[in-house]
This record gives structure tokens, sequence and C-alpha cells, in this order.
């Protein structure tokens, strides 16, 4: 149950909450009727958010046979629980990359944050706990709380994080709960119970902290929490230097009283979990650093490099704790500064108004007639203008007609000032573009509320031309990697060649291309002879070399129109557009005879192979592309039992039967 401390914290709207389609997930993953496709069609409303989800379930986070190439597949895989999840983490990235605690270093939070993701998913994937998507979002999500109270607490946070003892979470967590009333880890609890977390990532949110690993409710397995308290040791090896070889002795202790996992798989998953933090860092747009090897982060670092950190470690930023006098109050903050621009032939007006602004925050830029403050705006870009309406060269009316003329111009935001409070004067001047009217003499109060006003649209503005421009680049991103998917999907991971998908799906389109112009279309399926007998005698790595050698033939001798592909096993298929019964055998002639004067060349084997050929091609009594496939196989079998290393095709001897015998 949040506590009474924690409302409060909700109260002042400043948590971090996921924007925009990570707010829609929650609501549709919230309703019991919740299906795939409405949770596809949310996700793909953010394309970024859906390229990262079809990562994580095409990447050693998620084990499939199969690539997943769109969001329905992806959901279908993860699950509505782990695409919930995951959906809520990333956004909650993408919305929360800086922020106003002067004190936090926001970049080195989300880093650390992902290394424990990182680190949770790889243990998890390694050794079968749970799902690793959802131990990614739980490494992600577990140190939340800090995020929390940097947000609503930006001042008092940052003096706390100033604290020589701020690195230590526990110590900080006193500290947090004597200033704050509520520390980082009971804010994290919370906000994750009211998102509906499930409860092991709740529990493993509130045990990560612990000096000590969390006791296993599974006495021969890992569970959630103890993953997460190993990932976040291991994020905090990876990212900051100074404790790095006290992070990794603890996780060896840690892992001394665990079967599952032995000290000397501990190397290879330190450099996979480095890895792979670094490419979703590279996904996410996070900053991430070299690793050192494994037996180099065990090593105490030098009283010189605690002396003189790197530039590039990751940690929060820690500045010296300000004097008395020289401590921010809540009562002194200021308003973010925008870009003004005031325009007034009045030198007395301009004063004031600059005057005023400039207490406020504000960049403040002056002109005192239409044609200079015309000049001003291309040359500065304002977001807002206060203009007379009355001016000699050019007045306001014509200045901000001038203005909404160009692209950036139409962004401004305008109030126009007149000392004549007709209402003909201000229908005109808001009808010329402007947005706001203001009567003088103005009341310095009600200015500044106007101008408020107008900075909260400038800043929609901004940030809905913002949202557009990273969704034209996350459009493109996205584009490159269904590209990648798609081709990943009618590729053979061994030998680089199309695939029996790509091969099907060509040959239906040659054949119904051929049906319709009336050509001849021939296939032809290989067969490498006794293979069994390479696996067994020299291993299955032998195996492989001698497929892809018979690939890189293929590949070399195979050209357009025709096409090459591998149908799986030992067997390979030819699709020959254009080609009939004769030209079929003299490619098919040529092909097996390289292939038999091709030696396969390996660690302690070299030997040569030969292929089995069956060919068909396509007439009036063939119905269809699977047929065609079919008397080739027949005509394959044939050349097996003909004693292989050789072309053979079923039509050959239906001619040869039909052929009339000579007389004598």
């Amino acid at each position: 149950m949040p506590t009474k401390t924690f409302q409060e914290l909700k109260a002042s709207g400043a948590l971090p909450s996921p924007p925009g389609v990570g707010l829609e997930i929650l609501r549709l993953t919230g309703k019991a009727d919740c299906s795939i496709e409405e949770l596809a069609a949310a996700i793909q409303i953010d394309p970024v958010l859906a390229s990262r989800l079809l990562q994580v379930a095409n990447t050693s986070v998620v084990r499939g046979s199969q690539p997943c190439t769109t969001i329905q597949n992806a959901a279908m895989r993860l699950g509505l629980r782990a695409v919930r999840a995951i959906g809520l983490g990333f956004s909650l990235v993408s919305g929360h990359r800086t922020g106003r605690c002067q004190g936090f270093d926001y970049d080195a939070f989300w880093s650390r944050c992902l290394a424990r993701a990182v680190a949770a998913s790889e243990i998890a994937a390694r050794f079968r706990v749970g799902e690793p998507a959802e131990m990614f979002v739980a490494g992600l999500l577990s140190d939340i709380g800090t995020l929390a109270l940097a947000s609503v607490h930006p001042i008092e946070f940052a003096h706390i994080l100033a604290e020589p003892d701020s690195a230590d979470p526990v110590r900080r967590s006193a500290q947090e709960q004597q200033r704050l009333g509520i520390d980082h880890a009971e804010a994290g609890i919370a906000m994750l119970e009211e998102w509906k977390l499930p409860e092991a990532q709740v529990r493993a949110a509130k045990l990560v902290d612990l000096a000590t690993p969390p006791r296993r409710e599974r006495s021969n397995g890992l569970d959630l929490p103890f993953v997460v308290w190993l990932a976040a040791r291991i994020a905090t090896a990876l990212t900051s230097p100074e404790r790095r070889s006290t992070a990794l002795a603890e996780v060896i202790r840690a892992v001394e009283g665990v079967p599952e996992v032995a000290k000397e798989t501990l190397p290879e998953l330190w450099l996979a979990i480095a890895k792979n933090w670094r490419r979703w860092g590279a996904v996410l747009e996070i900053s991430t650093t070299e690793a050192p090897s494994y037996e180099d982060a065990q090593k105490a670092p030098s009283t010189t490099q605690n002396r003189e950190q790197p530039a590039a470690q990751l940690a929060p930023a820690v500045t010296p704790t300000p004097s008395a006098t020289e401590m921010p109050q809540p009562a002194a903050q200021k308003t973010v500064g925008a870009r003004v621009l005031v325009v007034d032939d009045d030198p007395t007006t301009v004063r004031l108004l600059q005057s005023l602004l400039t207490l406020e925050g504000h960049i403040v830029t002056t002109a005192s007639g239409g044609n200079e403050a015309l000049r001003l705006a291309i040359e500065t870009m304002p977001q807002i203008l206060l203009c007379d309406r009355s001016m000699p060269d050019m007045d306001g009316v014509s200045l901000v007609r001038t203005l909404r003329q160009f692209e950036a111009g139409r962004r401004v935001y305008v109030i126009m000032l007149t000392a004549d409070d007709s209402e003909e004067q201000a229908v005109t001047g808001l009808d010329a573009g402007a947005d706001d009217y203001l009567v003088k003499p103005f009341r310095p109060r009600l200015l500044m509320a106007r101008l408020r006003a107008g900075m909260r649209v400038v800043s929609l503005q901004e940030r809905v031309e913002s949202d557009h421009q990273t969704m034209r680049e996350q459009v493109s991103e996205l584009g490159v990697l269904t590209r990648k998917l798609q081709h990943a999907a009618v590729t053979d991971q061994l030998t680089g060649m199309p695939n029996r998908r790509f091969a099907m799906e060509r040959m239906r389109e040659d054949w119904q291309r051929a049906a319709a112009a009336r050509t001849p279309l021939s296939v032809m399926i290989l067969d490498v002879d006794r293979f069994k007998r390479v696996n067994d005698t020299f291993g299955h790595a032998a195996g492989d070399l001698v497929l892809t050698s018979i690939a890189k033939v293929l590949q070399s001798l195979v050209t357009e129109p025709c096409a090459a592909c591998r149908l799986g096993g030992e067997e390979f298929v030819v699709v020959m557009p254009g080609a009939d019964l004769t030209r079929a055998r003299a490619i098919a002639e040529s092909l097996r005879a390289a292939i038999a004067a091709t030696p396969v060349r390996g660690p302690g084997f070299e030997c040569l192979v030969t292929v089995s050929i069956g060919i068909a091609s396509a007439n009036a009594s063939i119905r269809g592309c699977e047929q065609l496939l079919g008397l080739a196989d027949q005509g394959l079998y044939m050349a097996k039992n003909g004693g292989r290393n050789q072309v053979r095709s079923v039509q050959d001897e239906v001619i040869r039967r039909a052929s009339p015998k000579p007389v004598g």
C-alpha cells in the first residue's frame, strides 16, 4: 500500500510517468479483455518503441527459432505482461533524459539502469531463470525511486547527492528519510505497485540495496530478486571504476553457495554483459564505456585512479555542499527563460520590459521599430515577440503579417501592446496573426501571466516539432530495421543463401509469370551425396564446411534470372525461369561438374564431394509449382538410385518410353 508520503509525491504531479504510448499500454493491459491486436496498434504509434520491442524479441534476450517481423508476432512471443513492462520501461527512458536536479546525472543514471537490465536478462537467459525480457525490465526499473526523488525534490535531492557517503545507497536512504520523509526504495516500490508490475519485480526493487544477497525462495535455483541483486553489483562494476573490484567481490561471494553458477563462468558472463550493455546503449542512445577484462576488473584501483577518475566515469555528478548563503531556496527558483524580442518605439517602455523580463530569467533582445525587429527576428529566432501596435516605419500589424509568411515566424508567440483598447483594434491585431493582446499601460503581473501562458504554448509547439522530427528519424530507423528483419527472414543463417521460404515464394512468382507469358520454367534439386558419411567421419563442423563450399559454387555460377536457394539439410534448389528441359540439363551438368571439382578443406581434413541432381520443366500437364518441384524430386531419387553424381529427370524417362522403337 503506498504511504501517505508517496501520495504527497504523487500529488506534486512531478513523478516520472510514461509519456504517450506508455500510458496507453498501461491502460490497455489493465483491461481484462486486452488483445494482442489492440496492444500492437498502440505500440505502432511510436516507431522507436516498436523497433525496440522487435529487437528485444529477436535478440538473445528472448530466444526463438524464427525472427519476429511484426509487432503482433513480437507481442505473442513475449506475452502481454512482458510487452507491458518493456513498453513502460523504454517509454520512461525516452521521456526522462533530463530534469531540474542539477546535482543528478540523468545520463549516468540511465546508463547504470541499462547495465542492470542487460545483466539481469543475460543471467536469466544463461541460467534459465524466468523470462529474460521481464528480467530486463526488472533491472531497468529497480532504481526508479531515485529518479522520482530527483524529479519531485530537485534542490533537496541535489544536497543529498552532495554528501560524501551518497554513493552508498543505504546511507543515502537514511539521508533521504531525514530530509524528505521517504527514501528512493520506498518511492520506487510504490511506483511499481502503482503501475501494477508483477510482485516479484516489486520485491526485487525492495531488496536490491541489501548489503547481502536476498534469501532465495528456491534452494535449488535462482529467482528474480537474487538475479536483480547480482545484476546491480555487476552494473556498479561496469559504471563505477572506483567500486569495481568491491562489487565483483560481492558477486563472487554471492554465487559461492549457488551450484547453478560456477565461478569459472563469471569471466564469460562479464564479457557478454559488457558487450550487450554497449549494444543496447547504442540502441537507446545511452552513454556506455569500454569495460576492462574480468581479470583487470577484479584488481583494486590505484591511489592515482581514486584521485583522478576518468572523465568518462559514469557516476552521479557530485558538487560541493554550498554554504547557507549559497543554498538555493524554492522561492528563488526562476522560470526557465525564453528568447524574447521586445519591439517598441518608446525607449521607456523598452527599458521597463527589458528589466522585468531579465529579472524573470528571460533572454531579451530589443528593437525600436518594425524593420529592425524583422531583421532581428530572422537572426535570433525569438520564441516570444512583444511588439507595439503603432510604430512609425512598420507597425505591429504589418510586422506580424510579415512574420507569419515564413515557417519560423509562424512559430513565434506574439503579444501585441497598444494604447487603444477599442474592439476594432483588438480584432485587427488578432486577425493579423497576434496570439494575445494587452492594453498599455499594462500591469507587470498581468503581463508576466500572459507571458507564462505564451511560454506554455511555445513549449508545446516545440515539443510537437521535436516529436515530429524524432518520429521522422524513428520511421527511417524502423525502415532499416524492418528491411534487415525481412532479409533475415528469407536468408539461411549457415550459408547466407536465400532459404526455403524465399525459394517457394520465388517459384510461385516465376510460375505465374511463365504461365502468363507462356515462357519456359524449370527447377532443379541438388542433394549432397553421402553427406551423413562426411558428418560421421569428420564431424558436423566439416559438414557445415561442405554446405558452405557448395553454396559458394552455386552463388558464383547461378546468375539472374535464375536463383539458387537452400531448401534445408543438404538439399539446394535452383529456379530457372526461361530455361526449358534441355537448357536446365546443361545448367545442372555444369553445376554438378563444378562442385565435383572443388575440394573442401578444413582443419584436419580435405575431401571432394559430389551432388545428385533432379530436374523438371513446366508443361501443360503440370498444375502448379509444387507439382513441378515434386517432379524434380523424383528425378533426384532416380539420380541417387542410379549411382549418384549425375543429373536425371523423370520427364526424360516418360519421353524415352513414349518414343517409337526402331524396326528390325
